[in-house]
């Protein structure tokens, strides 16, 4: 005769008497125990503290950050932006006059006002993680390429995957082409290899970007600079509408016909946008855009880069003449630091940076308000004629010493 089972629980599933039973009651009773608490104890009081003060940290983090937004936006409200809202209407009141005509209300006669408030809390003094860094959207070298490919622009350049014997190859021959360019669009050597110096370091290649290092490729990419006279993707396409065609007959005079159709082939898309050159704004607008890019794309191209920046820097010391003339002021020579005056700062107040009269105005009167806060040459306080000083003395410096720079330098005198 079988001996009846007892079963704890009912229905189907339920376990003999005689097995283990490990139901959620039994388990939280046997955590319990005294033995049993007396081991865990410790764990769980060092969880609990442990949770508490990163809690009350979060919280000490969260209300320095809103203290600190709070009186930031103050200080923007109050006094940053009216400032630059200034700085910019006396730029405008400015253009298109004679220096002789200016006067101490043309100008910003007070460097920009300084933040003094409480100071961005980092997380980590409050024993929290360290917040990731934004990743940058600015675009770089393989975005101009990649654009250019979807469009079917057929560029010679360096590609990833090439060695470094090609990239050193690669960027000789590309300096060579640079001083015959620049020689034959009538610049001198000492505005290319000023302009290189103090753009690059002296140790810049053809496809150097801004903030990238030239060497290592470390670095965070501050803007979309290129090149050895360190051009913008707006600048690109703005040259393209603008000398697409006197770059295509260059093109063809020497040889390489492809290259000038290709030429043509993108002025003729870039002026289809507003049937005109575009203004800046609008060609800020066009960097942005596939078209855009793979006309940046161009100054890595052997044949065409030494021409687009070189017309925009020969574009610029024509730009000088003219306004030296309509100041009643010798038109030449244009020293290689006036050129990269009006290279950095634009046309028009660049001329003023450059200009003996205006040697004591502040530099924040020819800057918009990125450009002064990101460049350290603009530096608060610094007039114009100190900025000159500051260029002379990069073009004359250690920049000269740099490998890049004496390769540039034997290509010219290989020329001259």
């Amino acid at each position: 005769m079988l001996e009846p089972t007892t079963r704890i629980g009912s229905g189907r599933g339920s376990a003999p008497a005689s097995e283990p039973v490990s139901s959620p009651g039994v388990r939280l009773a046997q955590a319990f125990e005294p033995d049993l608490m007396q081991s865990v104890r410790p764990s769980l009081e060092v969880d609990i503290r442990q949770a508490v003060t990163l809690a009350n940290n979060e919280a000490r983090y969260r209300q320095a950050l809103s203290v600190y937004e709070a009186a930031y936006a103050r200080f923007e409200a109050e006094k940053a932006r009216p400032y630059w809202a200034r700085v910019v209407e006396l730029a405008a009141g400015r253009r298109g006059r004679s220096v002789a005509s200016l006067t101490d209300s043309d100008f910003m006669n007070e460097p920009p006002p300084v933040y003094g408030g409480p100071t961005k809390p980092n997380p980590t003094d409050f024993g929290l993680p360290a917040q990731p860094r934004e990743p940058s959207t600015i675009a770089v070298v393989r975005d101009f390429i990649a654009a250019a490919d979807r469009l079917d622009v057929r560029y010679d350049l360096l590609r990833d995957n090439a060695t470094d014997a090609q990239r050193a190859a690669f960027e000789s021959r590309f300096k060579r082409r640079y001083a015959e360019v620049a020689l034959r669009a009538g610049l001198t050597r000492e505005q290319i290899m000023g302009v290189y110096a103090f753009e690059t370091g002296g140790r810049g290649t053809h496809n150097m970007q801004a903030g990238l290092d030239p060497v290592t490729g470390r670095g965070r990419q501050i803007s979309t600079a290129l090149g050895y006279a360190q051009l913008l993707a707006a600048n690109s396409n703005s040259v393209f509408a603008t000398h697409g065609a006197l770059i295509a007959s260059r093109l063809e005079a020497e040889g390489r016909p492809e290259k000038a159709a290709l030429v043509r082939r993108l002025q003729r898309e870039v002026l289809a946008i507003h049937g005109r050159p575009p203004e800046w704004a609008e060609a800020q607008r066009i960097a942005r855009t596939d078209l855009g890019r793979a006309c940046h794309a161009a100054n890595l191209d052997i044949d065409i880069g030494p021409h687009l920046q070189t017309v925009k820097l020969a574009d610029t010391a024509q730009s000088y003449r003219d306004q030296a003339r309509a100041n009643g002021m010798p038109e030449e020579p244009i020293p290689g630091d006036v050129l990269e005056s009006m290279n950095l700062a634009g046309i028009f107040p660049g001329f003023q940076i450059a200009h003996p009269a205006l040697a004591e105005r502040l530099t924040v009167n020819f800057f918009e308000r990125d450009g002064y806060e990101a460049n350290p040459v603009a530096a608060r306080g610094r007039t114009a004629g100190g900025l000159r000083q500051i260029m002379r003395d990069i073009m004359g410096g250690a920049a000269t010493r740099s490998s890049g720079y004496q390769e540039l330098a034997r290509h010219f005198d290989a020329l001259e």
